[in-house]
């Protein structure tokens, strides 16, 4: 198994990893009203909080000069921060951002060629996700609105993009993408080749890269089905769907 941070392996001389620490759920957190004349509430919304990723392991070293060398370059290793913390699992490989937030090194007077270590890493989403993009399409769509579905993977929220490219169109003037009761509109002259990018992620909506403003609430997607509706006020239109997105993992 290969664990790497900031793509420097951890079970490579000088480090060997001994116990990893990954597969804990991160802390959930729910939001809840109190029923009006009623007893008890109703959940509404819930959201992860960050989780910790410890790894344990040794550095090693030829003898005391090298293994202290290699130690000095273990901790500038893990002063990095918000860098990929990647472990393979599952056939694949699980990336989290992370920051190392304690760094124990615990040596001894006998520590001649090794030292044990124990890194606790701290991941602010509380998600791991894959590292190659997942990527729907839906060509050649001339009907507005156009009533759509797709099932996304994972175990956690997923947050994708959703491209709309224009491939030809007459008296385009608005495009919005709607789904799970959420909508987000784009008010803007549409010629043929535009790009209309509603990058959920990030929170921005784009048009041939450029920001550009809108209205709406982005929508929340869920694991599994999601339908939605794009409307694109027009005469006429040709326009081609793409959901870009991350599997994220709990």
């Amino acid at each position: 198994m290969n664990i790497a941070f900031d793509n420097v392996s951890l079970n490579n001389n000088p480090y060997e990893f001994a116990e990893l620490d990954h597969e804990k759920t991160a802390p959930r957190e729910t939001f809840m009203y109190d029923l009006a004349r009623e007893r008890g509430g109703v959940i509404v919304g819930d959201n992860y909080k960050p989780k910790e990723v410890v790894i344990t392991g040794r550095i090693v070293g030829d003898d005391k000069n090298a293994l202290e060398a290699n130690v000095d370059s273990f901790k500038e290793l893990m002063a990095r921060f918000n860098k990929n913390l990647d472990l393979d699992y599952a056939s694949g490989t699980r990336r989290y951002v992370a920051t190392p937030i304690e760094v124990d090194i615990d040596r001894k007077y006998f520590h001649l060629s090794f030292v044990p270590f124990k890194v606790i890493f701290l991941v602010p989403s509380g998600v791991g996700e894959d590292i190659t993009q997942t990527v729907l399409i839906q060509n050649a769509v001339t009907v507005s609105p156009y009533n759509g579905s797709f099932t996304i993977g994972g175990s956690a929220y997923p947050t994708p993009q959703i491209i709309i490219t224009i491939n030809s169109i007459t008296a385009g003037t608005e495009v919005s993408f709607q789904c799970n009761g959420d909508k987000i509109t784009l008010t803007n002259s549409l010629v043929a080749n535009d790009v209309v990018v509603f990058d959920i992620q990030n929170k921005k909506v784009t048009l041939n890269g450029s920001e550009k403003d809108y209205t709406g609430v982005f929508s929340k997607f869920n694991v599994g089905l999601n339908n939605y509706i794009i409307i694109v006020n027009s005469s006429a239109r040709n326009i081609k769907i793409e959901i870009d997105y991350y599997k994220k993992w709990l």
